[in-house]
């Protein structure tokens, strides 16, 4: 796999976890507003709990994809480096 396949990747996987991010953040809007419209009987207490357990579990998702994403821009940045050294490099004349 050459260089430029391999930026492309890393970059694709990169665009595909900041989308799964913002699905996520959206998710957590809708459960914010959903917490906000609440009461207090016993049912709507049960309906918190649950809500306030999911928006747990998607900030520990968050923070996973973005420790991910952070790995691939340094993979990325690799990469990008590997090119610039092959870009600098003389080419072999051809006769």
């Amino acid at each position: 796999m050459d260089q430029k396949t391999r930026l492309d990747d890393v970059e694709n996987e990169m665009t595909g976890r900041q989308k799964t991010i913002d699905t996520i953040v959206s998710d957590q809007q809708r459960l914010r507003e959903n917490i906000k419209s609440l009461g207090q009987s016993v049912e709507e207490r049960s309906l918190l709990q649950r809500y306030v357990a999911k928006l747990e579990e998607t900030e520990t998702s968050i923070e996973k994809l973005r420790a991910e994403i952070a790995v691939l821009a340094e993979t990325k940045n690799k990469i990008q480096i590997e090119i610039n050294i092959e870009l600098r490099k003389p080419r072999d004349s051809i006769a």
